[in-house]
């Protein structure tokens, strides 16, 4: 189970912030290293999740949910880890911003 966990570290990489500025959720509030969104796991507009700058990662009280940036998209889109980076191997996400020039 550690190796597994380790195969998956470099998706968890770049920064969950930034991800979720690129899925267009935008924060609500911002305190210095947690910045909080409304949980895009709730319906309920005044459900909070909270991403922890240092350890690059989130939790969402409301739902129990939290992890690593693999673990949200995971959560989100309703797939595996390995289903997931498949999903970035066969689609060639890995070639978006600025990767995608030393690619093409």
């Amino acid at each position: 189970m550690k190796k597994k966990r380790k195969d998956h570290m470099a998706i968890n990489d770049p920064s969950l912030v930034q991800y979720l500025h690129e899925l267009g959720i935008e924060p609500i509030a911002k305190r210095p290293g947690e910045i909080d969104y409304r949980s895009p796991f709730n319906d309920d507009p005044s459900a909070i999740m909270t991403v922890y700058q240092d350890s690059n990662s989130f939790e969402d009280i409301g739902s129990g949910l939290k992890g690593s940036l693999c673990d949200f998209a995971c959560h989100l889109f309703g797939c595996s880890p390995e289903e997931l980076c498949g999903d970035i191997a066969r689609l060639r996400l890995y070639a978006v911003g600025k990767h995608a020039a030393a690619l093409g």
